[in-house]
């Protein structure tokens, strides 16, 4: 850290599998409280290596103003705790339907069917935004190469996805956001023993 209490990418860079999802739950929900927004649909699971359809969480709320990090007032988040190669990335919003077997022989197999997952066709639906939040740290030309997959990845479903708008949040990004909220500093300062005041070991 280059400040007392001051987080870097770096820092976020090592937070666990466990402690990088709770870290956008405590950025959320500082941010419904920051703006005194009491009914909203805030959710993140603390598990995020299990099936969830292209979704690890969700700002579903009013927004004003929008932000960077909460870029729509439906945002679904996609978690990364690792790196994932631009390549990868269209296995993140894009799965396969594969057909019923069919009862007789004489039948012709239907093909596999490709479509976005679930999440990504909620928040074109709801005119939402689609936001990555990514534990590494990238360049602006990594950043953007990524987010051309996932567009490329979309759209090779259906045209009309590419409409989708693509933010994407990388470890320095996340660290700028965590900053601004002084429960975010404490939470990530107590998860890697750093905090520097007993006073910033309480992140609730």
């Amino acid at each position: 850290m280059a400040r007392i209490n001051q987080i870097e990418g770096s820092d976020i860079e090592r937070l666990n599998h466990m402690q990088f999802p709770q870290l956008l739950a405590v950025l959320l929900y500082n941010e419904a409280r920051q703006r005194e927004i009491t009914k909203h649909g805030i959710h993140v699971p603390t598990k995020i290596n299990v099936a969830d359809g292209g979704e690890d969480g969700r700002w579903d709320a009013p927004l004003a103003p929008v932000s960077v990090e909460i870029p729509n007032a439906f945002t679904i988040y996609q978690i990364k705790a690792d790196d994932v190669a631009p390549a990868e990335w269209a296995e993140e919003v894009v799965t396969t339907i594969k057909p019923k077997k069919a009862k007789t022989r004489q039948k012709p197999k239907a093909k596999a069917i490709k479509t976005v997952k679930p999440a990504v066709a909620e928040a074109f639906k709801r005119k939402g935004c689609y936001c990555v939040f990514c534990s590494e740290r990238y360049n602006t030309q990594q950043i953007n190469s990524r987010v051309k997959k996932i567009q490329a990845a979309i759209g090779k479903v259906d045209p009309k996805y590419k409409k989708l708008p693509i933010q994407f949040l990388d470890a320095d990004k996340i660290a700028t956001w965590v900053n601004r909220h002084t429960a975010a500093v404490a939470f990530v300062a107590n998860a890697l023993s750093k905090a520097s005041h007993p006073a910033m070991r309480d992140w609730r």
